[in-house]
């Protein structure tokens, strides 16, 4: 995970990076979080006792792609944001 991290900030140089990462052990070692505090990468990681956090947001996307994206056909990335906006 590390080096997978390395790689996309090396390669793009983020200003802004948000981490969705769960409680595997790659994303909770020391090596890890130093790696993220260094970079500025904030994590999307909630509290022990928020276990649903990023659940909200993953059953949001996973619902727009497949009842709304995968229904579609769209031209451009333009088209397909002015969908989004439209029902958002």
């Amino acid at each position: 995970m590390l080096d997978a991290m390395n790689m996309v900030i090396g390669q793009h140089k983020p200003s802004d990076v948000i981490h969705d990462r769960d409680r595997g052990a790659q994303y909770t070692s020391v090596t890890f979080s130093l790696r993220c505090a260094e970079t500025g990468a904030k994590s999307s990681l909630g509290s022990v006792e928020g276990a649903c956090d990023g659940a909200i947001c993953e059953n949001f996307f996973a619902i727009l792609q497949c009842e709304f994206l995968d229904r579609r056909r769209f031209r451009t990335n333009a088209e397909v944001l002015m969908a989004i906006f439209e029902i958002v």
